[in-house]
């Protein structure tokens, strides 16, 4: 069986740990602070003091640390890792990722960029999806063991690809939370539960969803205005309504101004019939502040 090293023993670190073991792994984990790995061990998991110690038995070395300073600075220290995997489960960006592999130069690790799209109450479960990106071979020779850690996607031999996916995917979830916040802001500011409002909301929603696909054929195609149904100039009414409503309860409309003002510089240059998706030509055209 796979000789396993996991380096990072926050929320995460630990989650990963605790589902390589019950699937009958056997590990040396690391933390800072040692006594976080001496919390883990068992017949399976050794606690190991140092990084160096904890990777030299292990083919197959797993980094989950707050941020990817301290896994750079982690990788920074490895010895020579002829023979081995490395798997970066850190989240980051995409240029981070870039960043990580520059600090593994000439130490000979074969190398895998991660993102994980769970939470960590479900790792190792069916409802886990990790997300690798980078030397196929490692994946393909090692996908028995990462898939202990939930379901498992490849994403191509691109280190940035892993993340790339993992912050998009992020950033599509926050725009519903931030929206269903803000709708919960208004139920709540008019006297009414937001578990009211919840049922109908997700019903909504579901059906929103189906649109991505002509969305993102519209995205990719330029056309943003073939078949529209509801142009930008009426979506603008609908967010200042929804604004000036917000307002007048009470509620602050930080969620909402962004997109109303996105909407309202694309009417402005004259697009007002095109779909939501000529809000993405503003964003691509916009500053990187």
């Amino acid at each position: 069986m796979t000789k396993i090293a996991v380096l990072g023993l926050g929320a995460m670190g630990r989650s990963i740990a605790l589902a390589l073991s019950r699937n009958g792994h056997s590990l040396t984990v690391w933390n800072r602070t040692h006594a976080k790995a001496q919390a883990l061990a068992s017949d399976r998991i050794v606690a190991s003091p140092t990084v160096a110690r904890t990777i030299a038995p292990a083919e197959l070395v797993i980094v989950c640390v707050l941020d990817q300073t301290a896994a750079g600075q982690i990788a920074g220290d490895f010895p020579d890792m002829s023979g081995k995997v490395v798997v970066n489960l850190t989240n980051g960006t995409p240029d981070e990722a870039i960043g990580f592999a520059r600090r593994l130069d000439r130490k000979n690790a074969r190398l895998l960029s991660g993102g994980i799209m769970a939470v960590p109450p479900i790792m190792g479960t069916s409802d886990a999806l990790i997300l690798y990106s980078g030397d196929q071979h490692a994946y393909e020779d090692h996908l028995p063991t990462l898939m202990a850690l939930g379901s498992a996607q490849f994403m191509g031999d691109d280190l940035r690809l892993a993340p790339l996916n993992d912050l998009a995917l992020l950033a599509g979830m926050y725009g519903v939370f931030s929206g269903a916040a803000h709708a919960f802001a208004m139920f709540r500011a008019s006297g009414r539960p937001a578990g009211e409002l919840a049922p109908l909301l997700k019903q909504w929603l579901g059906a929103m969803i189906e649109t991505l696909d002509e969305m993102a054929a519209q995205v990719d195609s330029g056309d943003h205005v073939t078949g529209v149904v509801s142009n930008l100039a009426m979506q603008a009414i609908a967010l200042n309504n929804i604004v000036a409503a917000s307002r007048d309860l009470g509620v602050g409309p930080a969620l909402m101004v962004p997109m109303q003002q996105l909407v309202a510089a694309r009417v402005d240059k004259g697009h007002g019939r095109e779909d939501i998706s000529g809000v993405v030509v503003e964003l691509l055209d916009a500053p990187a502040v």
